[in-house]
């Protein structure tokens, strides 16, 4: 097989044409890469991050890398790769969009998030949120058909990626035979594709893909080789903002946070969970009138520290249509371990929807197990839950909310600390937000 394919150095802009490169076709693959080259140019002045990642790129115009059929365009996060015919066939801003959109897939480490996911999945979570970070600027990606979903967008790689492999692997139902497409009781993201696409046609509906890092010939890397390649990829991607910040970038919302959220190291959300849960708990002082026994026998005498307070914790949990059920079952398991570490007396758990029903109401006691299965339906309104737990004679030490944020109706800010566990993303734009007025917010991720 003949090997027929241009390069074009990051740092030289020097064009390298394969061995077997037909002369008759260099001028034109010349102004190939010339349309790149303007389309760098018009990125870096619109979103300066990705256009200085993509000026950091190498190009290759091939039908072939590494061993993989190239229809469109790809990146390994190394170079970034163009099929002829595409560019052959695209307009202008159509290319410049393919080339931000690949940018993007090595700007949040596409090609070293796989893991054992399956590749092609893989694919379309990360096209979901690189469109929706594009949308602003190129609102045709929904005339073009590329892949998008306002609520997708806003979620990471690995939170799109879940929904849409639990979605796949429905069973039909009513022998429909439509791959596990049919209707469910509770809809999710992933139950209606964007643009009303079938996900048999997700993969048609790609432009560009990203493909995992590996070896100079397409070989697998080993874990400790790709924590390798994303740990330097990271370093180059703080630097890249650094530069990007320099020249007057202050961040671009959706994008801003999604580049955060994987250079920046974070805690665990149970662990934020059980650390805002355990500052009620901790130990006040010492006793003056008790002596420590450990330091007793080592003739020590020093005040006994007090025990740790109990905790009465209510629990506001989301059960309308909007929230997952898998979601909720996660929330409940980790509930579980949070009290081993912390002195809970008592755990009132209000379900809610646009009312609270008093009948729905559990307490949990030390010592008991938690339940497991809640119903609901219908919208969400946060204030009942915060006027039901305002009313009672003894107020909740705190209060955790499980939600997904789909209400603004908060109610009047509570004298006791609240903490919000979403399993859909906090974000504030100037023309919309979900963050609440007070409290702080956890996102839940599997």
């Amino acid at each position: 097989m003949l090997d027929i394919s241009a390069r074009m150095s990051s740092k030289t802009l020097e064009c390298v044409y394969s061995k077997d490169f037909p002369l008759n076709e260099i001028y034109l693959y010349r102004e190939y890469f010339d349309v790149i080259r303007k389309a760098r140019s018009n990125i870096i002045q619109q979103e300066p991050f990705a256009g200085t990642v993509s000026m950091a790129m190498d190009y290759i115009i091939s039908d072939v890398y590494k061993g993989k059929e190239i229809k469109t365009a790809a990146t390994d996060g190394e170079v970034i790769v163009f099929a002829p015919q595409h560019l052959k066939e695209s307009i202008f801003i159509e290319t410049q969009a393919t080339v931000e959109h690949e940018t993007w897939h090595v700007g949040l480490l596409h090609p070293f998030r796989v893991g054992k996911r399956k590749h092609k999945l893989a694919n379309v979570a990360a096209d979901y949120s690189v469109n929706g970070i594009m949308l602003d600027r190129y609102p045709q990606i929904v005339e073009w058909g590329w892949l998008w979903d306002e609520k997708l967008s806003r979620m990471s790689f690995e939170a799109v990626y879940d929904i849409l492999n639990k979605d796949k692997e429905k069973p039909p139902e009513d022998g429909d035979g439509d791959g596990g497409q049919g209707k469910s009781d509770k809809p999710t993201p992933g139950d209606s594709p964007p643009n009303e696409q079938d996900p048999k046609d997700w993969e048609n509906a790609q432009q560009g893909q990203f493909i995992e890092a590996s070896g100079p010939k397409g070989e697998a890397l080993k874990p400790e080789e790709m924590k390798e390649k994303m740990e330097a990829h990271k370093e180059f991607l703080n630097n890249t903002r650094a530069v990007s910040v320099a020249c007057g970038y202050e961040g671009a919302g959706e994008a801003d946070r999604h580049i955060t959220k994987i250079t920046t190291p974070k805690i665990n959300w149970k662990v934020d969970i059980s650390r805002f849960v355990g500052k009620k708990g901790k130990r006040d002082g010492t006793n003056p009138l008790k002596f420590c026994r450990q330091r007793l026998r080592n003739n020590i005498y020093y005040p006994s520290p007090k025990k740790k307070q109990e905790i009465n914790l209510g629990i506001g949990l989301d059960v309308s249509s909007s929230m997952d059920v898998d979601s909720l079952n996660l929330l409940i398991a980790a509930m579980e371990d949070i009290r081993k570490g912390n002195n809970i007396k008592n755990i009132e758990i209000v379900p809610f929807t646009t009312t609270v029903n008093k009948k729905n109401i559990v307490n949990v006691l030390k010592g008991e197990k938690m339940p497991k299965k809640f119903s609901g339906w219908g919208g969400t309104r946060f204030r009942p839950v915060f006027e039901y737990f305002n009313k009672k004679k003894k107020s909740p030490d705190m209060v955790i909310i499980f939600t997904d944020l789909g209400s603004k109706d908060y109610g009047d800010k509570p004298k006791y600390p609240v903490m919000w566990a979403s399993s859909y993303p906090a974000v504030a734009y100037p023309t919309y937000t979900n963050v609440p007025p007070f409290g702080r917010v956890v996102e839940i991720e599997p």
